[in-house]
């Protein structure tokens, strides 16, 4: 009897167990994560897709993260895009079928959370075919062409520098704004202006600065040579630097008769406020030689009196030359 009354109890126990689990495994299936990762699972599965191309010209750089394929709609996915050092990261753009740009926002067919960042989220959000993704760049400008060229034997003195770019710059590359003018005025400095009274220029303690120029020593990298230079003037690609012409405007060579110039183009910016990837610099050599000279004839009736410098000579144009005369007697 006992045994019977054990074998009940044991029964109504295991009853209550297993009803005690079929509630538990109900409540968590009803009301638990896995029901929401399943309903979940559903509904992506029932999302229509759609197909977008994600392109970019091989030029501008690498795709990276999604390159295309077939997209769930409303469902976000990342975009990202390294560019090359050629170029620089403008914006995302959406082509429509007749390739043509289109708008996007949360409203329209395509949309990008931030166009502006190599590195954003797009999502789909109508059923349409023939769109695509593609990262639109713009080219850095860089320096095609630098003159003068490092000789050894040294370039004539009064050479122009001249610098082409890949592109068209702007003059306001190299010329202060008037709220930078105004805070170096108010500085102390001393404005260095154009024609235009622009200012391309300044002096700090009797040193010449040029906006976005540099013109040093070579070997010391400390002197600066910018006021031995004239105005920086912009025509198209191309930007020359006039050295000051005249032998009292003209700097000292060093014992071996020549100047090692290092030059500096940093932080140019073209028409489309795209900036060069890094400096430019590079030296060059002069010697005492000029490109522009003259010949001149010294000479007096010597009866009228006599010079102290005469015969024929090479002079440079814009350099001062000391002549002295003395009269005979009776003139």
């Amino acid at each position: 009897m006992k045994k019977n009354v054990f074998n009940s109890s044991v029964f109504v126990i295991g009853v209550a167990s297993v009803c005690f689990l079929l509630a538990g495994c109900n409540n968590f299936f009803m009301g638990g994560e896995l029901k929401k990762d399943l309903e979940s699972a559903i509904d992506y599965a029932n999302t229509p897709e759609v197909t977008v191309k994600i392109t970019a010209n091989n030029a501008y750089g690498t795709l990276t993260g999604e390159t295309g394929g077939t997209y769930k709609l409303g469902k976000f996915k990342k975009i990202s895009f390294t560019e090359s050092d050629a170029y620089q990261f403008v914006q995302w753009k959406v082509i429509g079928p007749d390739n043509s740009e289109v708008e996007a926002t949360e409203e329209d067919v395509i949309y990008i959370t931030n166009v502006n960042s190599a590195s954003t989220t797009f999502k789909v959000n109508k059923e349409v075919s023939g769109y695509s993704i593609q990262p639109f760049c713009l080219q850095r400008p860089e320096v095609s062409i630098a003159s003068p060229q490092y000789q050894s034997n040294g370039v004539n003195r009064d050479r122009d520098i001249i610098i082409t770019f890949n592109s068209e710059i702007t003059k306001s590359n190299f010329r202060y704004t008037e709220e930078e003018a105004s805070s170096l005025k108010a500085k102390g400095y001393t404005l260095l202006t154009d024609s235009d009274n622009l200012a391309y220029g300044y002096t700090k303690n009797g040193v010449v600065f040029y906006k976005n120029i540099k013109i040093r020593n070579a070997n010391d990298k400390t002197n600066n040579m910018l006021n031995f230079f004239g105005v920086p003037e912009v025509s198209g690609s191309k930007l020359t630097i006039p050295p000051k012409k005249g032998a009292d405007k003209q700097f000292k060579l060093d014992s071996n008769g020549y100047k090692d110039l290092e030059v500096t183009i940093d932080n140019a910016i073209n028409n489309n406020g795209i900036k060069m990837r890094s400096d430019y610099v590079w030296t060059y050599r002069v010697g005492n030689v000029t490109d522009e000279q003259t010949f001149i004839n010294f000479s007096c009736d010597s009866n009228l009196g006599e010079l102290s410098l005469s015969g024929n000579s090479n002079y440079s144009v814009g350099s001062e030359i000391s002549i002295k005369y003395t009269e005979a007697v009776g003139y």
